[in-house]
């Protein structure tokens, strides 16, 4: 088994250096496909409550947005609490997000890149789809609404001194995980030359 960077993900421009948000900003839910999206909101459904006065944001998959989810899911989001992105480039949600709460998607590197703490909320997947799941600095893995809040809980209470360490060892996570397409690269996922047929 070779191991080599994530081709598809394009490396987070370096930050110039991390601003810990000291008032709660906003829980950010990045969603992906439909089916995973229904599952991760009837496991958030109460967070918008446990999280208060913080505002949990819902950023719904382009191809499964917020009025076709609404069908699906058994609760209105707005009357549980939440609010919806509307549209904005991911930097700009990210920007106001003082957590990331995230299933299988690549945002979790742009959170990290960015010094913002990644909750991936575990689904009971027998094979991990999150990608930064080697990532200990800064991540966490709870299962429902109440282990994101402690999450949170637990982000909030560290030192300035751990969370500008815990940025750095996230961000050097990020930057071990992603790659430019190279022939160096590219090196990593092809056989030795002597074994191509």
């Amino acid at each position: 088994v070779a191991v080599g960077p994530s081709l598809r993900t394009a490396r987070p421009e370096p930050a110039h250096h991390v601003v810990r948000r000291t008032a709660p900003g906003d829980v950010l839910v990045v969603l992906g496909d439909f089916g995973r999206s229904i599952r991760v909101l009837r496991a958030l459904r109460d967070l918008p409550r446990l999280v208060a006065p913080a505002r949990v944001v819902v950023r719904p998959h382009p191809l499964a947005p917020a009025e076709r989810l609404a069908g699906a899911l058994g609760f209105d989001l707005r009357a549980a609490g939440f609010a919806l992105s509307h549209g904005h480039p991911l930097a700009h949600d990210l920007a106001n997000a003082s957590a990331v709460v995230y299933d299988a998607s690549a945002v979790a590197f742009e959170a990290l890149a960015a010094g913002v703490p990644a909750v991936h909320i575990d689904l009971g997947d027998d094979l991990s789809l999150d990608p930064a799941a080697g990532c200990a600095a800064l991540r966490a893995e709870p299962v429902d609404a109440a282990g994101v809040a402690s999450a949170l809980d637990a982000f909030a209470a560290l030192s300035d001194d751990d969370y500008a360490s815990q940025a750095a060892e996230a961000r050097a996570f990020v930057d071990a995980s992603l790659g430019e397409v190279s022939d160096e690269t590219l090196a990593a996922f092809l056989p030795p030359e002597g074994d191509r047929r």
